[in-house]
């Protein structure tokens, strides 16, 4: 007795006979299974099983084609057919489907745009084993008081080596650090790398592929370098790179352990990693000091790889007072630990990288909304425009009725068109695409291919968007038309539905408002640029040129900096020269912790350093608001004297500037000023508008001389540059000459918010055309379905202008609709972005005016163009319209 899983095997698969009763009517089928059932005892009875499986299966698609392959031919016909029609109808309203197909493939070129950017930006650092186990320590310094938390990406240097000796849930821990660096002499030339310091925990902790070279071992060795490829390729060619050495340094030799690949992906950029232990090497008691007690000498950064089944939360709570349990609190700043997730570092840190690249995932949130919004309008566009457009067909539905046509048949019908044009749009988007991604790449930094769209995720994305657009766009005009009576509509005794008018006119209200928002955006951050690009900034950098000594030879510019700026000085085009560790628009030394005079020793200040020398002031155009500047005429001032600017007064608590003359400020730290305030400098921006002025301590300090400013007489700026190379050449051969404009260079700071401009400026030139397109194709059809109406007012007496009023009359209507809608979400998304900036311009009236004249002035003429073409019709042609 056959068991039942016996009874299954010999039965067809179910899906097979699924698919049979679907292809085939009832008495087929019963004839075609009898049939196959005969076969198959035949076939038993012939061989062993599998034998009789493979001829079984033979034997059904030899007698198959009889019957089935009459239906699928017969469906291939059916969709010809829908194929030609649409193909006619292509055809036949030329202007309609160019402005259906374009606006939907411009909306849907911007969505994949947007969708490549965003899918590049959130692969940073996947290719990382176990990526949810590695986790950079930061740390959360707070001051006394209720100044606001310093939140750093770095840690002092015993942070990582306590944490792994105190805490066995800690498999892992890395050194990383970026100073100081090296340039290399190759072939009589100097070369400056990205240079990073890694101990041999970095393999160990990080999946990035070493090509050769062993990772236990690479890293372990003071003195060992491990190159990129490209590295490798560009000092050693084609010849095998490991176990050849470099000279760093002009003598320090350094031997290659190992050649690594860094993904583009990652948020740790190098060129060249060197051995942690090369550091100690170098300078051994330094080293060993750090380790022991340079807990708040926060310039190393630490990464651990927990163990498995760790909870991060909970061991984040359990580290967090780490430092402060092992040190104490610092002169009243109190540590707290914190863990960022690895995949986290590049899109969600608040605290920078100092590693490599950084990005905001509130960039990528933001472009996606734009995205999400503008193919929505394009969307709405193409359902519009499909719904409006329909209901002249209605005369081809009604004969179709009468000859015997089914509901089905007409659904069908209509949304195979509809996803041809949907898919027509689609391969217009790719070629729209392929023209505009040079340009955006060049926007965004990036270097984003067409390729990338083509993986199987993304592709089965796009058929799935043609086909729901395609459909959703079909759905409706079918299913309206398809309830209609043939004779109602054959005799025209039929009405466009009200709620189909209602629907349309609230999707182009969502559109414009939409365009609305995009326009208000890109003005009020345009105002945001202009405005801080006009604000006085308490300096003059006009007219500057700083030389960016920091890759030449580092003896030479710290020993020699006086000779260098005297031989600067000689040139008649030269004012006045300054050498410096930083120049506005470039950090000094942030977060260093001071000890006021007259306050408690655990109430100390945070204060940003900057080196400077005795013309510092003179040269950026500086002023002083209380006692003198530095000067040779005081042979103390190189070891005792220190500048600080009037918000450090303010935040020291010293009262007024004049007050301050005279004060001393202890500095803690190795290599860090300690002396009297001499003067008080004026505030200025450093920095950017984006931040407010911080507290500033300038002093004397010519082991951080690395720029030298030169303000020059611009009559002749050639003459000058020429100067300054032959001075440059002169003192630092080998090295290549370097220099920026000041004026220039502090601009880089708003690299982001003009990034940001062009971005909006460009979406929303892409929303307000996709929309006008969509408007122009709704008043062509408004147009022509009132062209008897519009007849008879003329032969009336109505003139052309009352007509072109009156056809407009409807979208004005709609457009200020959107624009109250748009206004008040704009105003208070607006107005949450600027508050972001220490110093920003106010959103009024102005910009909502602009914005509507702006998208008025598109729609009305838009609407005015198909407007005045009808009411400059003949009357009597159109009277006998249809």
């Amino acid at each position: 007795m056959k068991t039942e899983k016996m009874r299954k095997k010999e039965n067809p698969p179910f899906f097979a006979n699924l698919l049979l009763k679907l292809v085939l009517d009832r008495s087929e089928y019963l004839e075609f299974v009898g049939d196959i059932d005969e076969i198959y005892k035949q076939m038993t009875a012939a061989g062993p099983h599998w034998k009789a499986r493979f001829w079984y299966w033979l034997r059904v698609l030899e007698s198959a084609p009889a019957i089935i392959r009459a239906h699928l031919w017969g469906g291939m016909a059916v969709i010809g057919n829908y194929l030609k029609i649409t193909v006619r109808n292509l055809k036949k309203h030329k202007v309609y489907s160019f402005i259906n197909i374009m606006g939907l493939a411009l909306g849907l070129a911007c969505c994949l745009m947007i969708g490549l950017y965003v899918q590049d930006e959130l692969r940073y650092d996947y290719f990382h084993q176990d990526p949810d186990r590695i986790f950079k320590v930061v740390s959360d310094l707070k001051p006394p008081g209720d100044a606001d938390v310093a939140k750093l990406a770095s840690n002092g240097w015993p942070v990582g080596q306590s944490l792994k000796a105190a805490y066995p849930e800690i498999e892992e821990v890395v050194y990383l650090r970026k100073w100081p660096r090296y340039a290399i002499k190759h072939q009589d030339q100097y070369f400056f790398e990205n240079m990073l310091y890694a101990d041999e925990a970095f393999f160990r902790v990080f999946s990035f592929p070493l090509l050769q070279g062993s990772s236990d071992t690479a890293l372990t060795a003071p003195y060992s370098l491990i190159l990129t490829e490209e590295m490798a390729h560009k000092y050693f060619g084609e010849a095998e790179a490991l176990g050849q050495s470099l000279i760093l340094n002009d003598d320090l030799e350094c031997q290659i352990t190992g050649v690594v690949r860094v993904p583009e992906h990652s948020h740790l950029q190098f060129d060249l990693l060197l051995s942690f232990a090369t550091l100690c090497a170098e300078s051994p008691e330094n080293c060993q000091a750090q380790f022991a007690d340079g807990w708040y000498n926060m310039n190393v950064y630490n990464y651990v790889r927990l163990r498995e089944g760790v909870e991060s939360d909970v061991f984040e709570e359990k580290i967090s007072g780490h430092v402060t349990r092992s040190k104490g609190e610092f002169q009243g700043y109190n540590t707290t630990l914190r863990l960022q997730p690895l995949r986290d570092i590049y899109l969600r840190s608040q605290r920078g990288n100092g590693l490599g690249p950084a990005s905001d995932i509130g960039y990528v949130y933001m472009l996606s909304a734009i995205a999400f919004f503008i193919l929505l309008i394009a969307c709405i566009n193409f359902m519009n425009l499909t719904t409006a457009r329909s209901t002249k067909r209605a005369k081809e539905v009604g004969v179709r009725k009468v000859v015997g046509s089914t509901w089905g048949a007409l659904m069908r019908q209509f949304l195979h068109e509809s996803v041809l044009m949907c898919g027509l749009a689609l391969i217009a988007a790719l070629g729209l695409l392929l023209l505009i991604l040079p340009f955006f790449n060049q926007l965004v930094g990036k270097s984003i291919m067409l390729a990338d769209l083509f993986n199987v995720q993304a592709v089965l994305l796009l058929l799935a968007f043609v086909l729901f657009v395609g459909g959703l766009a079909g759905f409706y005009p079918a299913l309206v038309l398809s309830s209609y009576g043939p004779m109602d509509v054959i005799k025209n005794r039929f009405q466009a539905g009200l709620k189909g008018t209602r629907l349309r006119q609230g999707l182009v209200v969502f559109q414009f408002a939409a365009s609305c928002v995009l326009i208000t955006a890109t003005i009020v951050v345009f105002n945001q640029l202009k405005f801080m690009q006009s604000q006085s900034l308490g300096f003059e950098k006009e007219q500057v040129v700083v030389l960016d000594a920091r890759q030449a030879d580092a003896g030479v510019r710290i020993e020699k900096y006086q000779a260098i700026k005297q031989e600067l000085k000689a040139h008649p085009s030269v004012q006045s020269v300054s050498a410096s560790g930083a120049v506005p628009g470039r950090s000094g030394w942030r977060n260093q912790f001071a000890q006021p005079e007259g306050r408690a020793e655990d109430d100390g200040v945070e204060l940003e350093y900057l080196a400077a020398d005795h013309d510092f002031v003179e040269t950026l155009g500086l002023e002083m608001a209380a006692g003198r500047d530095f000067s040779p005429a005081y042979a103390t001032d190189k070891n005792t004297a220190v500048l600080i600017n009037e918000a450090a007064v303010e935040h020291i608590g010293w009262g007024s500037p004049q007050n301050a003359v005279g004060k001393r400020l202890d500095s803690f730290g190795s290599g860090k000023p300690v002396g009297i305030v001499v003067g008080v400098v004026k505030d200025y921006h450093h920095h950017g508008l984006q931040e407010n002025i911080g507290p500033m301590m300038f002093g004397i300090t010519p082991s951080a001389f690395s720029l030298f400013a030169v303000r020059i007489d611009t009559t002749d700026v050639s003459a000058s540059l020429a100067h300054l190379e032959d001075v440059w050449d002169r003192f630092f051969a080998g090295y290549d000459f370097r220099y920026f404009f000041l004026d220039d260079d502090y601009e880089r700071q708003y690299l982001s918010e003009k990034r940001l401009m062009k971005i909006f400026a460009g979406f929303a030139s892409l929303a307000v055309l996709i929309a006008c397109l969509g408007l122009f194709g709704l008043a062509a059809y408004t147009a022509e379905r009132r062209t008897k109406e519009i007849g008879i007012r003329k032969v009336l007496g109505a003139s052309g202008t009352g007509i072109v009023l009156l056809l407009s009359k409807e979208f004005s209507r709609l457009i200020l609709i959107s624009f109250g809608i748009a206004l008040p979400i704009a105003y208070f998304g607006l107005n949450r972005w600027l508050a972001g900036f220490a110093y920003h311009t106010k959103i009024h009236a102005g910009v909502f005016l602009l914005t509507g004249l702006v998208v008025a002035a598109g729609a009305w003429l838009t609407v005015s163009y198909q407007s005045i073409k009808a009411a400059g019709a003949d009357p009597v042609k159109s009277l006998r319209y249809e």
